[in-house]
């Protein structure tokens, strides 16, 4: 038997079954849309391809594009299509299913990351909201991902994947996916530093700028609040100036001021959108009690290039007499090292 037959018919006998490619195009054909819209081209390439059985677990595998538009129109066939690959390795890096297993509505799959080139992990190490998680189903099953534990000697960390079926019912078997594009180690927690600077000497009249939604460069990027609807659409910041304090790598406070009768504070973040720089100013009155703000506005400045800055502004209901009376403080986080890399497994859930 040649090299075509033997291929071909590995990948025969892990087909689906006729049974799901007619239920799928059974949908397909009845207008079903998944909830990113599919181009046109596509659909109809993948319509003509399920029928000619032209799409084979290896393409599925070896295609992403493929599988991802596969897994939007039906979860099922996607997951039945692509091969069982417990490991896999990108960019220095191993990552590998440990164990599986299902418990009624609850499963928990035990993935290992191991560095194998170098010392790129340590005890901080997470997956910077960078993984995803397909299902062989759309029955409800949610799943989150914790860090479990690291070895520094076999440079290996541990995660814990817990699957569950939100109304109780036993979790489905079969197929599941569980990918990652970057991962984070090196990171610093400072909570509850004292800054030395003095709310006295906040600006009365600060240089500010004004952006509103129309805005490109620096735009708005976002803000919190108690009420998230009353966060304004535009509002003047307050402009950024040379750092007044860095409490940590790549963070700064770049301002204090007065505008319309709030104190603005203003932290600046660099590698935020690669390295989670972040962080959470706050007052403190001369009896411990913490003065939080009454809603924070991000900007961005340089978005899409290397010389990206980000900036949230803390805006406080106090009047200066208060603020004098207070001290300033603040949480701080950061990274050193981002991996980036392309990472996926695919392991069967079966019941005990």
């Amino acid at each position: 038997m040649n090299f075509k037959q033997t291929y071909r018919g590995m990948n025969d006998r892990i087909a689906p079954s006729d049974t799901l490619v007619n239920d799928t195009l059974t949908r397909m054909h009845k207008g079903y849309r998944p909830k990113r819209r599919l181009r046109r081209g596509l659909f109809a390439a993948l319509v003509a391809a399920l029928l000619l059985g032209c799409i084979t677990p290896a393409l599925a595998a070896n295609i992403p594009v493929v599988y991802q538009a596969l897994y939007l129109i039906s979860p099922a066939l996607a997951q039945n299509l692509i091969p069982v690959k417990e490991s896999c390795e990108d960019n220095g890096v191993k990552m590998e299913v440990v164990s599986a297993v299902i418990d009624g509505n609850t499963a928990m799959v035990y993935l290992s990351l191991q560095d194998l080139i170098g010392d790129r992990f340590d005890e901080t190490i997470d997956l910077f909201d960078s993984y995803h998680l397909n299902f062989p189903s759309r029955t409800g099953v949610t799943g989150h991902c914790d860090f479990v534990s690291y070895d520094e000697q076999t440079r290996t960390a541990l995660f814990l994947v817990t699957l569950e079926q939100a109304d109780g019912s036993p979790i489905p078997t079969g197929k599941y996916t569980f990918s990652v594009r970057q991962l984070l180690s090196g990171k610093q927690t400072l909570e509850g530093t004292a800054i030395p600077l003095s709310l006295a000497d906040a600006s009365i009249a600060p240089e500010t700028l004004w952006i509103d939604s129309q805005s490109r460069d620096p735009y708005l990027s976002g803000g919190s609040a108690v009420d998230a609807d009353s966060l304004p659409d535009s509002a003047w910041f307050l402009a950024p100036q040379a750092p007044l304090y860095e409490p940590a790598d790549h963070l700064a406070i770049t301002g204090m001021g007065w505008i319309d009768g709030q104190l603005h504070l203003q932290l600046r973040m660099r590698q935020k959108s690669t390295l989670d720089t972040h962080g959470w100013l706050y007052l403190q009155t001369p009896s411990g009690e913490m003065v939080s703000s009454a809603y924070t506005l991000s900007f961005t400045e340089h978005p899409d290039t290397d010389d990206r800055t980000d900036y949230q502004e803390f805006i406080f209901d106090v009047t200066p007499e208060q603020a004098a009376d207070c001290t300033l403080h603040g949480n701080f986080y950061t990274a050193s090292r981002l991996t980036d890399g392309n990472w996926r497994v695919t392991f069967r859930l079966n019941s005990q």
